[in-house]
């Protein structure tokens, strides 16, 4: 007679599955300007939210930024990840 943990399906832990979707989609972004009051919200941390990309669209965190204020204007780049449903 089979032991009813045998019948059931193996369950990947929830921990397990968010490190493992963490970095399912993740991308970049640059671009410049004149920067304005509020421009400086793009630091490490901080979450941004993407509309008309489609499947794209939603909640990111920005993992890492950059500017620069230069002769030729300012930029700034920053690396994305998408943040998991939920959070």
């Amino acid at each position: 007679r089979p032991s009813p943990q045998q019948n059931q399906p193996d369950k990947i832990p929830n921990a397990e599955i968010t490190y493992k979707n963490n970095d399912e989609i993740k991308g970049s972004l640059n671009f410049g300007g004149k920067p304005a009051i509020g421009d400086n919200l793009f630091l490490a941390g901080f979450t941004i939210t993407l509309e008309g990309f489609n499947r794209l669209d939603g909640k990111y965190i920005v993992e890492s930024s950059n500017h620069n204020l230069s002769n030729s204007g300012y930029a700034c780049g920053i690396e994305i990840r998408k943040c998991l449903n939920g959070y």
